[in-house]
């Protein structure tokens, strides 16, 4: 039986991107998404079973994948072993990332980095996020510090 599922804006509702076929997933959705090279910021994928996916090149920025099952998908380059996804600690996504070779990252907005990378370098993003004590700066601190927490419970 053919299936029609669409990708909308989390923020909008419109319509990112659409796919019919025969028993169709959103996981098939998803990848028949990314090599169109359709651009997914904003998706809602909340609760989306992706575990095993390649999300290398997937413009996410800005999605909604709280409570999709990341295990195993492929996300720049890194199989996820585990991970969660934190909205409202700051202005974008925060992720911990636990990798299926145990080591740690943190992704925050557009940037996914090693936790030993952010450490040595947290303020790479002088333009946006200066190092000037405000408001902005102390909440990406936080979700920072938030991720880094999580890591150490689930590892």
């Amino acid at each position: 039986m053919k299936v029609k599922i669409e990708i909308k804006n989390r923020f909008t509702g419109k319509i990112l991107f659409e796919f019919e076929t025969e028993n169709n997933t959103i996981l098939k959705t998803l990848k028949e998404a990314i090599m169109r090279g359709a651009d997914l910021s904003g998706a809602d994928l909340s609760g989306a079973e992706l575990s095993g996916a390649d999300l290398r090149g997937a413009d996410l920025s800005g999605a909604d994948l709280s409570g999709a099952d990341l295990r195993g998908a492929d996300l720049s380059g890194l199989k996820i072993q585990k991970t969660a996804v934190f909205t409202g600690l700051y202005k974008y996504i925060a992720m911990p990332i636990i990798t299926q070779d145990n080591k740690h990252y943190v992704r925050l907005g557009c940037y996914t980095r090693l936790v030993s990378d952010w450490q040595n370098d947290f303020w790479n993003n002088s333009n946006e996020f200066p190092n000037n004590g405000d408001l902005d700066s102390k909440y990406r601190l936080m979700a920072f510090e938030f991720c880094k927490k999580w890591i150490e419970l689930n590892k």
